[in-house]
């Protein structure tokens, strides 16, 4: 591993510096195999056939039906986490061994939405137990203090902050045998360092050290001071993603800062920041003009580039606005980054304004960008979380170092204030940022040389990627401001080299002339940033931005065996699929390939955008562009399928002609009577016989409408949320054992059917696994609730429910175990509105195991017109549960733009609650919930337009 100079570690702890050697591996096919024993460490591009029950279940599963393969044996699993998404869904398993965690032994699994394992990798131990039983794994004798002790005496010299990390198993694959060990995160006070320690709980040797530190870059001085991160900001894992709202002021329970206990309000503000920075806004070059840092001095033209930036949801505590919001909390305490400064409070939300003389600009700037970045993610939306709470940032903490540090165990980042400040430049902020992001995906990257370069890569990436959407010409030379000093010149994402496990050399970055080569990781980091710019190049930002933030959680553990950057180059295909059903596959495998990420024989690619909907046309024009690769194209196809809802049709293959000499082919193909809509595939071949794929891709030939009706259904009984996806399954072992709701309901809210649709259905992808005594079955009604109908998929049910004296006695529904998708026609109530119902009926409690999982529910609806036409009467839905305990639900029906309002009162006619103020309301159903409250009957009051609605509710307490 490549050191950096001067080290805070000490000869004991060098001795021990990395030791583990990774795991030999050999790739065959689409698997990485063990060298040595020839079992499978990670399968990649995996199609299983999609199982039933909750992901933990499947994942457990497969481990169980593949493990002779895998190479795992019995092996201990806990589950670690269970990371849900609208398009995919990824579960870690820790092994365990006599209860402890084996440190850095996982098993990740990947899920499509409907319970298909699409990737699998692991590092999980078979010989753990036997050896951890050997060498007496229960002998821990020495305490936390004992730990910190020898992490002080023998690992780090000088002043250091050191954070206790439990106790874990250790493996160490010299002696063949498992230690009781202590893990403890060391932080020097005197240099930019962070390592894992590992102190043998028996005997107090120490066993093993390990980089964790993330920078910016490893520019700095002897002299430079390092004080310690802080961890009396811990973000609260509860603190979630803040409801959307159009309102200004959001109030929430904001986990207060250590000098302030006072309850906290979201509200929006504004303030002056570079964006991304004076000298890409300017168009001018360093030194000309007043464009020079001039040791954070101002100057006019420096001044004309500030702009005006939305702050949003700043908090306001005690009549003051700090910079504390929902993503990011700026603090000026010493406890991050070891630096400590005044952050900024102000009494209205608009005056964080300052020239850059003001140490408070870096305080804004760091809001604003990270904020931003952070809204900008979720508007990507790759389908899950992404670190949606609070990193807390010092925009000094490093003081005078020219660096920036992201701290891994408690999600905080310092920047430097040598040279440029590095929290000026929003290259280098989003640089920061990406680490958290990425390191929240994937915690263990960093446990490798090859693991921190990829970390730098995605974070240069990130910034360059912005740049130029900001219009920087130049936006592959990231930290263009504050990368201007001596050797110091930030980096360019030009990397000609190519990756290889074997020859390191091709991996090399030329240094600047004068200049000594900076460090493998980043140097390394660079050819995976330049790899990923050149498909930004293909793709385009928006693409490629949700590719990579979307392919973080792919990211096969480095103790796996799998070389870093082809599980990287894996991960962005998996994440094509997920996202964009693979469309952009070839494309990615021609630069991957070419930079020698992935393995193969590199053919032609496909690049192509579906044409918008065509509702009524007799042909679909396609255009695809095909980028060859070492031989000529020499055809391209349309694989395609007429969609008619409850049939398709495949048609002859459409070649492609060839526009003129571009690389453009184009083709017209013809559409069936009766299509809804044409899905095709893309298939491109080359003189030699390689081919490459694009799609599957749909168009609509009908106006073609799906739309998802899962949000904000009511749920009662047994049914839960899990992510996007709800089911009726036991909470606890206890609840399955002595729970039993004889009806358990999710019911949705009113749903408008068009009257000009034909056809139209709702179509369910779901899972069955009962056993007998259950019924699950769909009801549908037409009068607000009042009475209810069977609804029968196109398929019919399977069985009766037998269970004289029950509520559903005599209820068709679903077979007991069953994955499917079911359509339900609803051409009959064309024009009306319906409200449907998923019904759950037990006869006994429910089982651990059992579940009713329904993963979508789409209401489809085609029509031949220009529009749909939907018939809507001004109405509120029937409130439900009522009476409530904590919340009831209901909606309101708007036929034409009004103004709506709703209100709630006490019976003595007192208001209580404000649920809608006066808003301009365009026609649809909306969602209205009513709640936390004491005890009592209430009315709500809807006002929409001149017309009034009042419902009674009844709050149980």
């Amino acid at each position: 591993m490549a050191q950096r100079h001067p080290s805070a570690l000490r000869p004991a702890a060098q001795a021990v510096l990395d030791a583990r050697e990774p795991m030999r591996t050999v790739r065959h096919g689409t698997e990485r195999l063990d060298a040595a024993t020839g079992s499978v460490r990670a399968a990649f591009r995996l199609d299983e056939r999609p199982e039933t029950g909750l992901p933990e279940s499947i994942a457990r599963a497969y481990l169980v039906r593949n493990a002779r393969r895998l190479g795992i044996g019995a092996v201990a699993l806990r589950t670690a986490r269970v990371h849900a998404g609208r398009f995919d869904v990824h579960v870690t398993l820790a092994q365990t061994v006599g209860g402890i965690d084996l440190d850095g032994a996982t098993a990740q699994v990947a899920l499509s939405p409907d319970g298909a394992v699409r990737q699998v990798a692991h590092s999980l131990n078979a010989e753990a137990a036997r050896w951890a039983a050997l060498n007496r794994l229960d002998a821990f004798r020495l305490t936390d203090a004992d730990a910190e002790a020898v992490a002080r005496r023998e690992a780090v010299d000088g002043p250091a902050t050191v954070v206790f990390g439990g106790q874990v198993a250790l493996w160490r694959d010299d002696r063949r045998d498992v230690r009781p060990a202590l893990r403890l995160s060391v932080y020097p006070h005197h240099v930019a360092e962070a390592w894992t320690v590992w102190v043998d709980g028996a005997t107090g040797a120490l066993l093993r050290v390990a980089d964790e530190a993330l920078h910016r870059s490893t520019e700095r001085r002897a002299s430079d001071s390092f004080p310690p991160p802080s961890f009396a900001f811990l973000p609260s894992a509860a603190q979630g993603r803040p409801s959307p709202s159009s309102q200004v002021q959001h109030r929430v329970a904001l986990r207060p800062h250590p000098e302030s206990s006072v309850e906290s309000a979201f509200v929006d503000g504004s303030g002056l920041v570079f964006d991304p920075d004076p000298l890409t806004t300017s168009g001018a070059a360093y030194g000309t003009g007043g464009f020079v840092d001039g040791n954070d001095a101002d100057t006019p033209n420096l001044a004309s580039q500030q702009r005006t930036a939305a702050l949003p949801q700043i908090a306001q505590e005690s009549g003051l606005y700090l910079l504390k919001g929902p993503y990011v909390e700026i603090t000026g305490s010493s406890t991050v980054g070891g630096s400590s400064f005044t952050p900024p409070s102000e009494s209205t939300p608009t005056a964080f304004r300052y020239p850059r003389s003001d140490k408070r600009f870096e305080a804004v700037m760091a809001y604003h960008h990270l904020d931003a970045m952070q809204r900008y993610l979720q508007a990507l939306n790759v389908g899950r979380a992404i670190l949606e709470r609070p990193v807390v940032v010092n925009p000094h903490g490093l003081g005078a170092q020219d660096n920036s540090l992201f701290y891994a165990a408690s999600f905080a980042i310092a920047f430097g204030d040598g040279g440029v400040d590095d929290a000026e430049d929003a290259d280098v902020l989003r640089h920061e940022y990406t680490h958290a992001l990425l390191h929240d995906q994937q915690p263990a990257l960093f446990n490798s040389t090859e693991g921190r370069a990829l970390h730098e890569g995605y974070a240069d990436y990130i910034a360059a990627s912005y740049s130029r959407a900001a219009g920087d010409p130049n936006w592959r030379r990231v930290y263009t401001w504050d990368g201007n000093a001596g050797c110091w010149q930030g980096r360019t994402l030009d990397h000609t080299g190519t990756y290889s496990a074997t020859d390191r050399t091709r991996m090399a970055y030329p240094a600047a002339a004068g200049c000594a080569a900076f460090p493998t990781v980043y140097q390394w980091g660079l050819l995976w940033a330049t790899t990923l710019a050149d498909l930004e190049d293909d793709l385009g930002r928006p693409v490629m931005d949700r590719l990579v933030f979307g392919s973080m959680a792919y990211l096969a553990p480095v103790a796996s065996g799998v070389p870093a950057f082809e599980a990287a180059a894996e991960a962005l295909l998996a994440a094509d699929r997920a996202l964009y059903a693979g469309a952009h596959v070839s494309a990615l495998e021609l630069r991957l390939v070419a930079r020698g990420m992935l393995a193969g024989h590199l053919g032609p690619a496909l690049t192509h955008t579906p044409p918008p909907a065509q509702p009524g046309a007799t042909t679909v024009a396609l255009t695809a562009t095909a980028l060859p690769g070492r031989s000529p194209v020499a055809s391209v196809q349309a694989f395609a399928m007429a969609d008619r809802f409850a049939d398709t049709l495949a048609l002859a293959p459409v070649t492609l002609v060839r526009d003129g000499t571009t690389d453009t082919y184009r083709a017209d193909v013809p559409v069936p009577a009766g299509t809804v809509a044409l899905r095709y595939t893309l298939l491109v071949t080359d003189t030699d016989g390689r081919t490459g794929e694009a799609g599957p891709f749909e168009v609509a030939v009908r106006l073609l409408r799906r739309t998802s009706v899962l949000a904000d259904a009511v749920p009662s009984g047994l049914w839960q949320p899990f992510g996007a996806v709800w089911a009726a399954a036991p909470r606890s072992l206890t609840e399955a054992q002595t729970y039993q709701p004889p009806v358990s309901s999710l019911v949705l809210l009113p749903l408008d059917v068009p009257a000009n649709a034909d056809p139209v259905r709702l179509v369910l992808r779901h899972n069955v696994a009962l056993l007998a005594g259950a019924a699950a079955t769909v009801s549908i009604s037409d009068d607000d609730g009042r009475t209810w109908q069977t609804l029968v998929p196109s398929a019919g049910y399977a069985r009766v429910f037998d269970a004289p004296g029950h509520p559903m006695n005599g209820a068709r529904g679903f077979a007991l175990r069953d994955t499917t998708t079911a359509a339900f026609d609803l051409s009959r109530w064309a024009g009306r509105q319906v409200r449907v119902r998923f019904d759950l009926g037990m006869n006994r409690p429910i089982e651990g195991g059992e579940a009713w999982t329904i993963r979508s529910a789409t209401l489809e609806a085609a029509t031949s017109a220009s529009s749909f036409q939907t018939t809507r009467i001004a109405a509120v839905s029937t409130p439900f549960p009522n009476p409530f305990r904590t919340q009831t639900t209901f909606s309101y029906t708007v036929d034409e733009p009004a103004i709506v309002t709703a209100e709630a009162y006490d019976v003595l006619g007192r208001r209580v609650a404000v649920l809608v103020p006066p808003t301009l309301a365009d026609p649809g159903t909306y969602p209205l919930a009513f709640g936390d409250v004491a005890a009592g009957v209430y009315v709500v009051r809807v006002t929409i337009g001149g017309q009034t609605f009042a419902k009674t509710v009844v709050c149980g307490g």
